[in-house]
């Protein structure tokens, strides 16, 4: 069967507004945003397909508890979206009519001082959540929502890290890659007023922008890890205080460091796992 999964509305909502890695977001009939989990109907969806979205319903539902923790963590602030309420499988917000910034931005003729306001703005809300131990996973202009009096308002933490907590998602490399929309440009103009040595690091050199390349003074390539390698920085993390049992044996672990991942791939790898197994009350190898 090849059949294609369907996403599954929540109860309660109207309309579908987006869809994420870590969530779907609908209307509800109270004016208000919903925000859950990802829940497919899989019927007459092959094995494969059915096995791939377990896996990726599970990362959402991590993702989903992990934006709760936070909401819990941080206080209400007029620069961080408002979190109504929390259920099991779903967080509530209120509706933001005029979008997230990047939108706004592409449609309307934004004059200075509001665009001071909203660096102002960015700051405060960063400001905010970094005092209460939260580093968002991506601070992007999409996670960032304009409300009616034109202020802004910082959103989306799921996949965030707090605390001991790590991110649960990747960082991304995109503002030093080839793009049509001159990213490249804004982040260079930038760095023509930087006085010093920055550090910049990417897993994804081959697509770096030529303009980035002409600017760098010292390369240091790291090779790939091989084997035995993996399995030493597998072996570390499986040996750290993790506050569960550890159920994974030499030769598990050997087959674990047969997957080419480099140790960005491999610590996330782990946290996720560390996470899903946390309900089991012990890390097996078909965690990871």
């Amino acid at each position: 069967m090849n059949g294609d999964p369907l996403l599954i509305q929540p109860e309660g909502a109207l309309g579908f507004i987006a869809l994420g890695s870590a969530g779907a977001i609908f209307q509800d009939s109270n004016g208000q945003v919903i925000k859950t989990t990802l829940k497919h109907d899989v019927k007459g969806c092959s094995k494969q397909v059915i096995e791939h979205v377990r896996h990726i319903q599970s990362i959402s539902e991590l993702c989903i508890d992990r934006e709760k923790s936070i909401y819990k963590a941080l206080p209400k602030h007029p620069r961080v979206l408002d979190c109504l309420e929390t259920k099991e499988k779903s967080l509530h917000f209120p509706f933001c009519r005029l979008g997230n910034l990047r939108d706004y931005l592409q449609h309307n003729e934004i004059d200075n001082n509001i665009r001071d306001q909203w660096v102002r703005n960015a700051i405060d809300s960063i400001a905010v959540i970094h005092a209460y131990g939260v580093i968002h996973a991506d601070i992007s202009p999409r996670n960032f929502l304009v409300a009616d009096d034109l202020s802004i308002k910082l959103c989306d933490f799921a996949g965030s890290a707090i605390g001991d907590l790590q991110p649960l998602v990747e960082e991304e490399d995109r503002l030093l890659s080839t793009t049509p929309i001159g990213l490249v440009a804004t982040f260079l103009q930038k760095l023509e007023c930087f006085e010093g040595i920055l550090f910049l690091t990417t897993n994804q050199p081959d697509g770096l922008d030529a303009a980035i390349l002409n600017r760098v003074l010292l390369s240091l390539i790291y090779s790939d890890l091989n084997h035995d390698a993996r399995k030493e920085i597998f072996q570390q993390f499986l040996q750290k205080d993790i506050s569960i049992k550890v159920n994974v044996n030499d030769q598990q672990l050997t087959a674990l460091a047969q997957v080419t991942l480099n140790g960005w791939q491999i610590k996330n790898t782990m946290s996720i796992a560390c996470m899903i197994a946390t309900k089991d009350g012990e890390l097996r190898f078909d965690h990871v």
